[in-house]
């Protein structure tokens, strides 16, 4: 591998940021990199000079890969961001179980007021008088009632628990990262 491309992907810079630096056209860059061409003397010294830096971090990037512990700036600003997504995770459980705790009311609700108006179709209306009104009222209670059932069913009521129980478990995941993070900064 070239030294220009062990600096790129070492560095992140492009060809184009690198050819500025050395004084070259990214064309020269491009074909250098390539083993096509050889840069004018200024660019090589300065590639030169860069030669024992560029080990140096090579020789870091591979010790921070293979040790675990990772030093981060501000821990005390990474725990506020867990916990507030740890606060955001639990809030959002609780409002999804305040609407599943609807909807097991509700569905029996539902059934039993289809089973009512099941029955009221089969009852002798001679004991009052039933208008086009009423029984307009009814088919129209029937349609509404009949059409909600699956939108508070077992169905829908299973995926909200399994709504929660995601965001109860990203919960605890935020829950443990803040509590690593806060014990990081106790230690510094």
């Amino acid at each position: 591998m070239s030294i220009l491309k062990e600096i790129r992907e070492l560095t992140g810079l492009s060809q184009k940021q690198l050819a500025e630096w050395l004084g070259v056209s990214k064309s020269l860059v491009q074909f250098a990199e390539n083993g096509q061409r050889n840069l004018p003397k200024e660019a090589s010294a300065k590639l030169i000079a860069m030669t024992l830096p560029l080990q140096d971090l090579k020789d870091a990037a591979k010790a921070n890969r293979s040790t675990a512990a990772v030093a981060f700036t501000n821990p005390a600003k990474l725990a506020l961001h867990h916990k507030r997504k740890m606060t955001f995770h639990r809030r959002s459980a609780h409002a999804l179980q305040q609407q599943l705790d609807k909807l097991t009311l509700r569905h029996p609700k539902l059934r039993a007021r289809l089973a009512l108006f099941d029955a009221m179709k089969k009852v002798d209306t001679a004991s009052y008088k039933a208008t086009d009104r009423d029984n307009t009222w009814l088919e129209l209670m029937e349609w509404f009632s009949q059409d909600r059932i699956p939108a508070t069913g077992p169905e829908e009521q299973e995926l909200l628990r399994d709504k929660i129980e995601v965001h109860l478990a990203y919960a605890e995941v935020h829950r443990a990262r803040c509590e690593w993070f806060e014990g990081m900064e106790k230690q510094v």
